[in-house]
């Protein structure tokens, strides 16, 4: 079994005496620095501190570390604290398959306010949900399904929406309601989905899919959000 510093990290597991939750390992600056350097997606920094620092310590402690990964080779289990991307890397290590719902796992407040949000995903203008909207008023269309890159609102390795990569998210106009004065109201039904699979492959480099120690999974959620605009003319619905 090879031992790699995202997988003990995932496991909480000391890289000096292979214990789980080892106090020492809380109170330890190099640690600090390399989980710093792992959050701000500083890779090269993070292999500097490990290959100086914990490497030799890690040959000296290779089986209580083996013995503990093997104790800890369970999904884990939302507990009030939203999941980081650590956490969904070891859903797909150990969840056998099963689907996750963003509400489940509590990532929903993370990611339903990035339809309003202005310009993200590296867009020039607008949100999703205010292109959307000129969209149905210019061309009468109700629904869209576009892909996004997450990578791109991810503050650092650690946030799961580094995890998620490229997710679709899809978006359904529906009740919709004209007043006198050009008053539009309407439900917008959103979902999004995402299959998490080949994570040692986030940018595509390679073809196909890789997933030597996992299996792949889908994140998923819906949500509808009432809308109200303003339109000035006639619209003709559009499928």
């Amino acid at each position: 079994m090879k031992f790699s510093k995202y997988q003990l990290l995932v496991n909480k597991i000391c890289f000096i005496c292979g214990k789980k939750d080892c106090p020492q390992m809380k109170k330890s600056k190099d640690y600090k620095d390399f989980l710093d350097a792992l959050e701000k997606g500083d890779v090269d920094k993070a292999d500097k501190i490990y290959n100086t620092k914990f490497s030799q310590f890690s040959k000296s402690f290779g089986h209580e570390m083996e013995k503990n990964l093997e104790k800890n080779r369970i999904p884990p289990i939302y507990q009030g604290v939203p999941f980081d991307s650590f956490d969904l890397y070891q859903h797909y290590s150990y969840g056998n398959g099963e689907a996750l719902n963003l509400s489940s796992v509590g990532l929903s407040n993370k990611i339903r306010p990035l339809v309003n949000k202005d310009k993200a995903f590296g867009k020039s203008n607008g949100s999703i949900e205010s292109r959307f909207i000129s969209q149905y008023k210019n061309e009468g269309r109700t629904s869209f399904s576009n892909a996004y890159d997450f990578t791109k609102e991810a503050s650092g390795i650690a946030d799961p929406l580094w995890a998620l990569g490229t997710a679709t998210i899809s978006g359904e106009l529906k009740d919709i309601q004209i007043f006198p004065g050009g008053i539009a109201r309407g439900n917008i039904h959103y979902s999004i989905r995402d299959r998490f699979t080949d994570p040692f492959d986030t940018f595509n480099f390679t073809k196909g899919e890789w997933n030597p120690n996992g299996t792949p999974y889908i994140i998923q959620d819906s949500w509808i959000k009432s809308v109200r605009f303003s339109i000035d003319k006639k619209i003709k619905i559009t499928p």
